[in-house]
């Protein structure tokens, strides 16, 4: 009898770290509205696998450049001609803050259209990925 308080309180302390942790994953899925966002791209580097950079056409006319890596989807369906281009599905928080979601779509015309792009690692070294053309 003297350890029913004490369980009980190790009980309530597990129950509410359970509650804790399902408000938490709860907060962490985005609640407002998804979008997806086309632009216009210029030009594919990839760094390393499944880590590429877009440089991207600007609505003023600058190029943009974003870097892109994990779900990363390349589709090889732009006819040749017509401009390669780029879709993130994207939710705004908020603070005003953007969360990526549901992983980014390259579409190109075909692999031939990925650069090599640099890398550098710190005191672990850094280079150039070469592009490897099949024969």
């Amino acid at each position: 009898m003297r350890d029913l308080p004490g369980c009980l309180l190790i009980i309530l302390l597990i129950i509410g770290g359970i509650l804790m942790v399902a408000y938490n994953e709860k907060q962490d899925t985005p609640t407002l509205p998804m979008e997806s966002i086309k632009m216009e791209v210029v030009q594919v580097m990839e760094h390393q696998l499944g880590r590429f950079s877009v440089k991207y056409m600007e609505k003023d006319g600058s190029i943009g450049e974003r870097y892109a890596e994990g779900d990363i989807t390349l589709i090889p369906d732009v006819p040749e001609g017509r401009p390669m281009w780029i879709v993130e599905r994207r939710s705004k928080s908020p603070n005003g803050g953007i969360h990526y979601f549901g992983g980014t779509e390259i579409h190109i015309h075909s692999v031939k259209d990925i650069y090599g792009g640099g890398w550098n690692h710190g005191k672990h070294g850094s280079g150039q990925t070469n592009v490897v053309e099949s024969q």
